[in-house]
Parts: C-alpha cells; structure tokens; sequence
C-alpha cells in the first residue's frame, strides 16, 4: 500500500512538472508571437538620480529627454507582423495597481505617439532624445511607459506598462557664482555621467553630474555669433555638437557661439571616444586617451582671465605656467594653472596672446605618448614629428625680436630622459644642450 501511495505521489508530481513546463511553453510562445514588445525604455541619465527624475523648479515645468525601442513579432512563414501600435509617456499617482492607471485621475499624458510598420527597421523600433517635460507640482508618482495594441490572434486590445518606472526628486540646488566676460553672456555648464561615461552641455543648471563651466555664451544672438546645435547620436546619451545644422530636424539649440575668434575667447574642439560613442569638448590644448582630436577647433567661446598676482600686461594675454615632475623628469608648459598629478608648479616662463596679434605666430605643442616621462614639445613651426602627437596651440607669440617689449626664450633637450626645458635666461644646464632661441614672449618680470 505504501509504494502504490508512493507511485501515486510521484505521477501526481510529474504531472505537474509537466504542466508547469507546458504553461511556460505557451507563455514563452505568447511572448515571441506577440504584436509588439518593449524591449527598453529609458530617461536620460543626465536628467536622473538614483532612478529619480531631478526636479529643480517644483513650480515650473522640468523639460526632460528619453528613449525607448520596440520589438515586432516574427510571422513563421517569413516577414514581421506589422508592429502597430500606440505608446504613451505618463505621470500618475495610481495607487492600486496597473489596471487602475487608465482612470485613475492623476494621471497624465506626457508624450504620445502612434506607431507603424514604417518605424521599424527590421523587428526593432528605436526612439531616441525624445522631448518630454513634467508639469509643476508633480512630486508623488511614477513616470512610465505604456503600450496598446491588438492582438492578431483574437483582436483584442492588450495594454501593457514598462516595468521600468521613475520617482520624482525635488533638488534644491543653486548654480555656483560668476561674472560673465561681457554683459549678456551665460555660462556653458559641463555635465558628465560616470555610469555611461557621457559628457553633456548646457546653459541650464543642474548639480547632478556637474562638472564645471566650459565658458561663456549667449542665449540669444548677438552680432558675431551663429547657433550652436546638439544633435542626438546613434546611442541613447550620445549627443554630438556642432554649428551646422545640415537642416535635421533631430537637431536642437543649444546657445550661440562665435565661429571666429575675436577677443576674450578660446577655441574649442571636440574630442571623439569611437568606443564610448562620447563627444568632450575642451577649450585649448590636449589629448585624452581613448578620444581622436580634430586639428580645427568647432567654435569659439567666451572666457575670464585666470587669476593672477599682478595685473597682465595686455588684453587677450595669458600666463605660461611651468610644471614639473621630479618622477618622470619633464617640464610642462600650459596657461592653465591647476593641481596636476605627480607635477608642482615651479613658475611663470611668460606671457603668450590667447588670439593672434598683428606678427605673431602659434606656438604649437606635441606629445610623445611612447615615453615613459610623456615629453611634450614645444614650437612655432607645425609638421610631422616622428613619434609626437600634435596637441593644439598654446597661445600665440612672435618669431622674432623686432617687436618691442618682447624676450627670446631658449630650449634645452636632455636626451637621457627624453625633456625638453624652456627658459629666458641663454645659460647652460646640467645634462641640458641649449639648442638656442626658439620664439620671443612678452617677459614675466615680477
């Protein structure tokens, strides 16, 4: 009696293994014979925190951009079923469940939009940088996505929401001080996102992800100065720069920006990852590893003078600072005075122009990436150096001493450490030849 019980047990149990199995059969086929399924649906990270869309203004609406893709079914004879159906963006406050959503009267349409065949591409659909903005005194709900449409087996309607949901976080925050370099202008805040490793540029604030200001410019345009477009990438978070607009409509204004440089302003170029599909842009020169460079800068922008202890001696003119690292025996020469790694600052060489004057000429800098002390090169006369690496202009400076004022500068190459030193005083160094003049600056006389 016990085995019989026994065998009995054990059918039972099979029987239901294999209905259970038999169950996820059907929903596994439901699933890959479905009309439509959302297969990703995203806020931009820039605009969240934590999962969280960052509210600055609780009482005005907060403009905010998202994506999401779709995946069509596979017919079994061969093709796509049509993929039709209706997506919509919303806010609600909906406290019993999803099926409450549809009437609950929090809720609210933030995007909508009718999808057909012609928006796939193949079985997927992509929606990219999509506009959105939540309404003013909305803390307490959900944003999601919710997608419609009829079932090709028994017309009926399904309605399905994305189980990705965002919250709403009130940030308190206030923009850090500045005063513009002329009347009107506004700062370019640099934003950037560890998670994605995407940098991101705007004239509004906001202190998540805040890196600092890239410069200044203006919000409406002045003489002088041409639109400046953000254009969305292939890749959800990629946005790339430019002042062409080429007439795309995915094309969106950001600021406006000088196309030539005149006074007060630096050029700024816009470095490309090919593997993290980001877009940096930096004022002056530099190479970031992992990031191609182009020669010609995008645009120029507006910037205040650095600090300095005694007044410069001209409009538009810069200090060169002198870093070096006892590590790696190198000299580095830059108008951009900051705490580096491994380097202390050890003077002012001179002064270098930030646009060029009447005579003057670029002083150029290369790198050498191959050597361990990462030398850096510095010259007026721009070629093709064996093993360098063109970084950019320095400042601009003059070839020759007929300008009034101005000083010669010296360079000096020690080959055992592969450095190259720069100097005003014509001497001799230990472990230094002095290859002679190689420019003149306005001197640093203080």
């Amino acid at each position: 009696m016990k085995q019989q019980m026994n065998i009995k047990l054990t059918t039972k149990n099979n029987m239901k293994k294999k209905f259970f199995i038999f169950l996820a059969f059907i929903v596994l086929t439901l699933n890959s014979n479905a009309q439509v399924i959302l297969t990703s649906f995203q806020i931009r990270p820039d605009y969240v925190t934590n999962n969280q869309l960052n509210v600055t203004n609780i009482n005005g609406p907060t403009a905010f951009k998202f994506a999401y893709q779709l995946q069509r079914g596979i017919i079994s004879t061969g093709g796509f079923k049509s993929g039709t159906c209706s997506i919509s963006l919303i806010y609600t406050e909906a406290q019993s469940g999803d099926s409450s959503i549809g009437s609950d009267p929090s809720t609210i349409v933030l995007h909508s939009k009718n999808i057909t065949s012609s928006d796939y591409n193949d079985e997927l659909a992509k929606f990219l940088d999509i506009d959105a903005s939540l309404p003013a005194n909305k803390l307490n709900g959900k944003i999601l996505l919710r997608y419609i449409y009829v079932d090709d087996s028994n017309q009926s309607q399904v309605v399905n929401y994305s189980t990705t949901r965002y919250s709403i976080r009130q940030v308190i925050e206030n923009p850090p001080a500045y005063t513009p370099p002329v009347p009107g202008a506004v700062p370019l805040y640099e934003y950037f996102v560890p998670s994605t490793g995407i940098h991101s540029y705007s004239t509004q604030y906001s202190a998540s992800n805040y890196v600092g200001i890239l410069g200044y410019v203006f919000n409406t345009q002045v003489a002088g100065t041409v639109p400046l477009y953000k254009m969305a990438g292939a890749v959800l978070g990629e946005n790339y720069y430019t002042v062409n607009a080429g007439g795309n409509t995915d094309d969106k204004l950001i600021c406006y920006v000088y196309i030539t440089q005149i006074t007060k302003t630096l050029p700024v170029h816009e470095h490309w990852s090919k593997t993290a599909k980001d877009y940096l842009l930096f004022c002056g020169p530099g190479t970031f590893g992992g990031y191609e460079r182009p020669d010609n800068p995008q645009f120029y922008i507006l910037q205040n003078p650095q600090p300095t202890t005694y007044a410069l001696p001209e409009e538009d003119t810069m200090e060169l600072y002198e870093y070096y690292s006892t590590s790696k025996g190198e000299h580095f020469y830059t108008t951009l005075k900051k705490d580096r790694p491994d380097y202390y600052y050890s003077k002012v060489l001179g002064y270098v122009y930030s646009i060029q004057k009447a005579g003057s000429v670029p002083l150029y800098r290369y790198v050498n990436p191959t050597i361990p002390s990462g030398n850096h090169y510095y010259t007026i006369n721009k070629q093709n150096y064996a093993g360098y690496t063109y970084e950019g202009i320095v400042g601009y400076v003059y070839n020759n001493g007929n300008t009034s004022g101005t000083t010669p500068v010296y360079e000096y190459y020690n080959s055992s450490v592969v450095n190259h030193y720069y100097n005003t005083i014509n001497s001799s160094f230990a472990g230094y030849s002095n290859e002679g003049i190689k420019f003149y600056m306005l001197p640093y006389s203080h």
